[in-house]
Parts: structure tokens; sequence; C-alpha cells
């Protein structure tokens, strides 16, 4: 059945809210008792066939409470995110009245969805064009206030289905079909060996599909590097995401093609967000990923969209990403992604995405970082752990939110995070490290001892390097 205005205005988000509070309690539950059941202490001491036996049951029991856990926590994670959703939808058509309340004002029928055109007898020439224009404009608005509201319902309707024990929908903010899933499991089954049995496993699995779902993408792969380092168990995962707050931004011709077709500065489409912890792995230009569970790190650049589809209209390069990790668990990650349609002067001139930032572990399984980064764009990172809220480490946004934000703003750098972390040196003597980065010749001393991540389909991931 289609959803219509007047059935918009009596939706009520917070009872989606109490879905997902409810969920949550649900997954803490049963993960405390999961707990329990691990820690008990009797199994100590106690042996024989009764005791085997008995641990065999203690284990299905705490089995089946973990995943109890899990599918609670997606659920909450779901109605957390149709929750917001749905207020969205409903300040929209609340806007979209006000809107038409206007003058001139143009009456809409909400239990139909239709726009009544105002009897303009007496009206001047001038009034008539500015009423038939905001009506054209209210129909538009209105299909896009439902195309929105339609998405919600069926998220909502995923959500409420999962809840009550049909089937648990994969971790993420977007809408994942059994496609994309599957693809997901099985990207994830090829570095891992296993499949995904984890929120965590869910994020790094959408990372490492390259598949474009987006439609603004044109169905173009993005470009995914890999690598894997010492696990840390505890920290969970976290994620960096490097993204462009605009709609969309100005690039240059790229080439003598470009200058012949009149493209001088033709137009990239942004990602038009702000921070968000779960945000779509197609929402940001480039995201690294570090799973410390599991000892892996992931970089994914997803494509370059022209606007005006030109070019092939998208397009993914291969982010240029290199990592040293330290005894003590830092973990400086270098990376240098360019735009796929950028002019080759601006990229060797270095007018790239690019940054160093280091990772270190802090108390109760924390994680801080401190890097230098360029000023555009926005970059966030988060910690993620299970059956936890996301802990947001940094937020940066981009020096500019206009469309010439990265003409005027890549090539100059800042500081971001904690100034007092020490990025991670190769393990060179330290007279041979010096005279390296005095040398004016050779390239980078980091990267040239560093690991470079690797396409992760190509074998066996590439072992980060040690340094100190």
């Amino acid at each position: 059945m289609s959803i219509s205005l007047a059935d918009i205005q009596f939706w009520e988000p917070d009872e989606i809210h109490e879905v997902s509070q409810a969920a949550a309690a649900r997954a803490r539950t049963s993960r405390e008792k999961a707990d329990e059941l691990r820690n008990l202490p009797a199994f100590t001491q106690w042996s024989g066939d009764a005791a085997e036996a008995a641990r065999e049951a203690i284990s299905e029991s705490r089995n089946s409470l973990e995943i109890s856990a899990r599918e609670a926590f997606l659920v909450a994670v779901g109605a957390a995110r149709a929750y917001d959703d749905a207020k969205a939808v409903k300040s929209e058509v609340r806007e979209l009245l006000a809107y038409a309340a206007e003058s001139p004002a143009i009456e809409i029928v909400t239990n139909t969805n239709t726009v009544l055109p105002p009897d303009t007898v007496g009206w001047s020439t001038e009034e008539v064009v500015k009423a038939n224009a905001k009506v054209a404009d209210l129909r538009n608005r209105i299909a896009a206030v439902l195309m929105h509201a339609e998405s919600t319902d069926d998220e909502l309707a995923r959500v409420l289905s999962s809840a009550t024990g049909d089937r648990f929908p994969s971790i993420g903010a977007e809408n994942v079909t059994p496609e994309r899933e599957l693809n997901r499991r099985n990207a994830f089954r090829e570095v891992y060996g296993r499949d995904p049995a984890s929120p965590n496993d869910w994020r790094m699995a959408a990372a490492l599909d390259p598949g474009s779902y987006q439609p603004r993408n044109l169905g173009v792969d993005a470009e995914v590097v890999a690598g894997s380092f010492t696990p840390q168990p505890g920290r969970g995962l976290v994620r960096t995401n490097l993204f462009i707050p605009a709609e969309k931004v100005q690039n240059v011709a790229m080439d003598g093609t470009d200058i012949a077709n009149g493209r001088l500065f033709p137009d990239n489409l942004g990602d038009n967000r702000g921070p968000d912890p779960n945000a779509d792995i197609e929402a940001s230009r480039v995201t690294i990923l570090l799973d410390y569970e599991n000892g892996v790190v992931v970089a994914r650049q997803n494509p370059t969209v022209a606007v005006d589809g030109e070019r092939g209209g998208a397009l993914a390069a291969v982010p240029q990403v290199n990592v040293l990790e330290a005894p003590d668990g830092r973990i400086t990650i270098d990376y240098n992604a360019h735009d796929s349609y950028e002019n080759p002067a601006a990229k060797a001139a270095g007018v790239t995405v690019n940054g160093r930032v280091t990772f270190a572990p802090a108390e109760n399984g924390a994680v801080s970082l401190g890097g230098n980064t360029t000023i555009y764009p926005s970059m966030e990172t988060y910690q993620y752990r299970d059956y936890a809220e996301p802990v947001e480490l940094q937020w940066d946004p981009a020096n500019s939110g206009s469309e010439l934000g990265p003409a005027t703003s890549l090539s100059r750098h800042h500081w971001v995070g904690d100034a007092t972390i020490p990025f991670v040196e190769p393990d060179i003597p330290s007279w041979k490290w010096e005279l390296e980065n005095l040398t004016p010749w050779g390239g980078d001393p980091f990267s040239a001892h560093a690991t470079e991540l690797q396409d992760p389909t190509a074998g066996r991931l590439p072992t980060v390097a040690k340094g100190r």
C-alpha cells in the first residue's frame, strides 16, 4: 500500500526508539549472561565424563546467548537508524506544508498527495507564472518526501520482522539486498577464511566488497587494498572516513580531450553529508579500517563521479597506503589518494588527499590517534566495539564547504588528534633514518621501509613491517 502525507503525519518515531532501546537492552543482557557462563569457576577443577558433558551443554547455551546478543544488537542499530529517518521524514512533511502555505498559498490534499493549482482568475501574468512554478516545485518535493518515506517504511518493516524472529539484518546504515550481502560474505571469506559473525565483521565485509550499489556510481567498482598486522584483542575496529561535504565540487580539465570538449572546469559529485558513524561504505571518498581483533587493515577508495557523465562517468583510482607497526601497538598509516579525473600535473605537484596518522593503544581497550593530514576533505574517525555504541575518536570538518574546496585546500596540511603521539619509525639505525630524510631525492623514506597494502584478491595479504 502506498504512503500518503497524511499517513506520515501520524507516524510516532518515539515508538521506534523504544524498539531500539529494548533490543539494545536485550543484547547487553544476553552478552552478560554469555560472559557469566564463560567464566564459571567450577569447570577449572571438575573433570570426568559428566564435567565434559556439562561443558558441552554450557558451551551450546553460551553460543546461543552470543547469537541472541548479536542479533538483538543488529535490531537495535536498524531501529535507531529507522528512528532517525522517521523523524527526518516528519520534519520534511512539516517544512513542505509550511512552504505550501506561504504566498502564493497552494493547497495540498495530504491523503491523496495531490497538489491543487489555485484559481488564478484576476492574477497578473507574473503571479500566475510564480504560482505555476510553485505547483511544479511542490509536486517534485512531494515525490522526494514520499520516496524517503517508502525507504524508511521498508527499513522499519525489515527491522520489525527481525525483532519478531524472521531474519536479522546485516550491519550497516544502508539497505542490504541479498546480492549485496552475498558479495560481502564472499569478500570477507576470501580474506578471513570464514563467514562474518559479528557487527564488526560485517563492517569489514562491506569495505572488502568492491561492488558499487549506489546508482550514482554507475556500477563502477571501488578499489580496495589490505594487509595484516599483529592483532590487539579488545580494541574492536577503528574506521576513518575522508569525505566531501558538498554536493559537488569543481575539477579542472584533465587533458587536451577535456579542453577540446569545452570541459575546462568539470564538476565531480561530492558525498553531500556531515559526520555519521553509520555512513554507508560508499558515502566517502576514502575509508581506512583497522580490525584490531583479527589484525587486518583495509583501505577503500570509491569511484570519482563526473556530474556530466563524460569520460565514462565514473572511475576509481587505487589508493597508495603504506603501514608500519611498533612493538608497543602503535600503527602508522601513510595514505595518498587522488581524484581519478585529476590533471596529471596537479597529481605530480602533490595536490591529493594525503596524510600520515598514527593510531596508539590506550587504557581499557581504547585507541587514540594523531597525525598530519590535508585540510580537505572532512575527516572522521570512530571506534566500534561489538554490542556498544560507536565512540568518536576524531572529527575535523573540511576547511571549506564550497565547490572550490579541493582546488584551494589540498596543498595545505594541519595536525589532527593528539600531537604527542610519535609516529612509527622504520626499524633502521637512527643515523640512516636521518640521512634518508635529508636526501632530496629517492622518494619518501617512510614509504620506502613501510608495507604497501595490496589487492586482497591477489593472494595472501602482505604483513605490515615492524618499526619502532
